[in-house]
């Protein structure tokens, strides 16, 4: 006999209703994982780009807290990252060469609503002695 009984048929069915039904869930926690990711990605973008902003601010002087504190997140940010928050910090740091330190941290809500862990970006900026200026 060739051909294909109606047990097989049965038989291939629920073997194909098994593997898609635990394939689904998989699929989706890989796109809730590729999500993340470029939700992390783009917290590192703009952590860059606020440095570039901390770098012109540094052409016209000290650098202040005050003028850190004007620092805002971009506009695709806020509307791709659940509630984020900005935290921008400057301190001192002992040593030699004396240094300051600015500290640059974006988080936000995942999609269950937990904070994530933050995206910190910290530079050192550095007193040239000859002219006073800070440096990188």
């Amino acid at each position: 006999q060739t051909g294909i009984s109606a047990v097989e048929i049965v038989a291939a069915t629920a073997l194909f209703a098994v593997i898609t039904v635990l394939l689904v869930p998989v699929i989706g926690g890989v796109k809730d994982v590729r999500e993340e990711a470029a939700q992390h990605q783009l917290a590192i973008i703009e952590a860059a780009n606020l440095l570039e902003s901390v770098a012109d601010m540094r052409r016209g002087g000290p650098l202040t807290q005050q003028q850190l504190d004007t620092l805002t997140l971009s506009a695709p940010v806020r509307d791709r990252l659940m509630k984020p928050e900005l935290a921008v910090a400057l301190r001192d740091v002992e040593g030699s060469p004396p240094a300051r330190a600015v500290a640059i941290e974006i988080s936000w809500e995942n999609q269950h609503g937990e904070r994530t862990e933050p995206v910190r970006v910290v530079t050192f900026l550095y007193e040239s002695e000859a002219t006073g200026d800070a440096q990188p």
